[in-house]
């Protein structure tokens, strides 16, 4: 069972896995405003910056969205791709305030295959990740808007969008990737389907969704899914009340200071008295130290999720720790300059990049039981990671190269360390 939600209500401006055998996440990104000269398609000549190595603006933007999609993909299982549908658009903004962007699920799917709760509704890429197999094929799974006016006279005077993917605007600019990561957050299943004005269940056929197994008023004692339409409506303004319940998001949860229900030790979620549309109930709590990525308001520049993964985990996402990484290389096209990443690494440490197209095994010299994941392996480069472990290299790579495809390494040799294999095809 499927449904097409595409609506305000999923545009928020914001463990038990049946699946079969998983592996990290592709994420696509659909460019909506290709051939528009706009948005993720302005041919505005820019310097790099922040390692994005992007020369007009919508090639910075572009990479960007690209870039955290690499991220949630490293961070989550499928072997079923992920398709997130890209825009620049006008949204509501003011001199002081507006919204940045905002995303959702463009279907949900019930009772398919791998479905850990039946009659529920789960979110599109969610679903075709249980179900190993695309349960929406005509439809991509998640929509993402973000606002063109910024930048604008009028519209957050003083205030730009950052395209680094170092975390580190200047002023007060608004840093692009942890404003994706959050939004696209969201789309992969950081969200609520209930109306949280009236408590409404998404419908027809209206069912619970799968955030109301693990949605509980600490006051009431009841989950979501036990609740009437009143009852969920109430509990949505019942401030520092509702909580999630799951037991990964509750084990992660001793990195808070604050923000833990001291009667349940849940972690609150946002639940304000009047309720905001939108933003209610799906986020966490403002309350939370430190800040997270999933609060409703940006209150850190980050590329970490944080506390969102184990409520993945939760809802049934299969999650990969965060380990030594490398990212597939941004854009990731021949004829570009494209940024080559590591994260996680030892601070200091060399790393080396490795390529090869022949798979491995292959024994890492001087590191016994350790291998590299290509038997003729080639280094690209190598140099120290910095004081947090991560490397970052561009490199410009001919027109030659298209269609070529590689298997690509981090490797730590004083360490004996290797990071996952990428396959990226230029």
């Amino acid at each position: 069972m499927k449904s097409k939600i595409l609506s305000v209500l999923l545009l928020l401006g914001l463990a038990l896995t049946l699946a079969p055998v998983a592996e990290a996440a592709t994420v696509t990104i659909i460019n909506l405003d290709a051939g528009t000269g706009a948005g993720l398609d302005d041919p505005t000549p820019v310097a790099p910056v922040g390692n994005n190595p992007g020369t007009t603006l919508g090639q910075q933007r572009l990479n960007v969205f690209q870039r955290a999609g690499n991220i949630w993909g490293l961070l989550l299982n499928s072997n079923v791709n992920i398709n997130v549908q890209a825009t620049f658009t006008p949204l509501a903004c003011t001199a002081g305030s507006g919204t940045l962007g905002a995303a959702g699920a463009i279907s949900v799917s019930a009772n398919f295959p791998g479905a850990v709760f039946t009659q529920t509704w789960y979110h599109a890429a969610l679903a075709n990740a249980l179900a190993g197999a695309d349960q929406d094929p005509a439809n991509d799974d998640i929509i993402a808007f973000f606002n063109s006016n910024i930048g604008m006279p009028g519209c957050l005077t003083g205030l730009n969008w950052y395209y680094g993917f170092d975390n580190l605007p200047p002023g007060s600019d608004i840093d692009f990737l942890t404003v994706i990561l959050h939004e696209m957050g969201h789309g992969l299943g950081f969200s609520s389907f209930v109306n949280e004005s009236t408590g409404a269940l998404l419908g027809p056929p209206f069912l619970n969704d799968v955030w109301n197994h693990f949605l509980l008023d600490a006051t009431s004692g009841q989950l979501w899914r036990t609740m009437s339409n009143a009852q969920r409506a109430a509990s949505a303004i019942n401030t520092g009340n509702l909580v999630w319940s799951g037991a990964n998001v509750t084990a992660a949860s001793g990195i808070l200071t604050a923000g833990i229900n001291a009667a349940t030790g849940f972690v609150q979620m946002y639940a304000p008295n009047p309720v905001q549309p939108g933003s209610s109930v799906s986020h966490w709590d403002t309350v939370l130290t430190p800040n997270e990525l999933m609060e409703p308001f940006l209150a850190l520049s980050t590329d970490d999720p944080s506390l969102a993964v184990p409520l993945m985990a939760d809802i049934a996402w299969g999650t990969n720790p965060q380990t030594y990484w490398i990212y597939d290389p941004v854009p990731g096209t021949a004829g570009f300059t494209n940024q080559f990443s590591t994260t996680n690494g030892t601070p200091g440490a060399t790393t080396f990049l490795i390529y090869g197209t022949v798979a491995g095994p292959l024994a890492l010299p001087g590191c016994p039981g350790v291998f590299v994941g290509t038997t003729n392996p080639t280094i690209l480069t190598s140099g120290p990671n910095d004081a947090a472990g991560n490397f970052e290299f561009p490199l410009f790579l001919g027109g030659g190269l298209s269609g070529v495809s590689v298997l690509m390494q981090a490797v730590e040799l004083s360490t004996c360390t290797v990071s996952n294999v990428i396959t990226p095809t230029f």
